[in-house]
Order: C-alpha cells, then structure tokens, then sequence
C-alpha cells in the first residue's frame, strides 16, 4: 500500500518532495525527472538514509561473523531483520 490514498503514509504526490527532492531537480519544481529503473532496487527515501546514517553515528556495526565488540549486536540486527521479513512472507 505504500504509495497509494489509502496507505498510512499517504498518497506519494504528498511526500514526494520531501523523501526524494532529486527527482524534483534538488527540490526546485518543474525541473523534476521520472525514475524508472528499479532493475534492482528503488531509489532510498530520505527518511530510510537519515535513519541509517543516525544509526551509525551512535553504534558500531561489522562483521557479524567476527569476534569483536560489534559483532553481537549486528549479529543481533541481522537476525532481528531476518526473523521480521520470514514473519511478513509466512502471513501471505
């Protein structure tokens, strides 16, 4: 439902804008583009890379293979994440 009048988000023409001002030419209306090559995956929305970027400045993450101090907790992340999209594709 992301995307659409009836999704929690709202309808995408109303946060476009704000999640990718690239495609509005860096935010100046009428100079926008139209992305279509989601051969492997969508453009990020603002929202998803400032959280990424906030994570990183407060943990550190790295191998989880490793023995060091951040390999518990990406470890911990990396199974959280797995366990979240088996739940959501089980309840299709």
């Amino acid at each position: 439902t992301y995307g659409y009048a009836t999704s929690k988000k709202g309808f995408i023409d109303n946060w476009r804008s704000h999640e990718f001002p690239a495609l509005l030419g860096g935010g100046k209306e009428g100079q926008g583009m139209v992305y279509v090559d989601h051969a492997g995956a969508a453009l990020p929305m603002r929202s998803q890379l400032t959280k990424g970027l906030e994570q990183d400045t407060v943990e550190v993450l790295c191998n989880p293979h490793s023995s060091g101090p951040g390999a518990g907790r990406t470890k911990a992340l990396l199974d959280d994440a797995r366990h979240r999209v088996l739940n959501h594709f089980s309840k299709r």
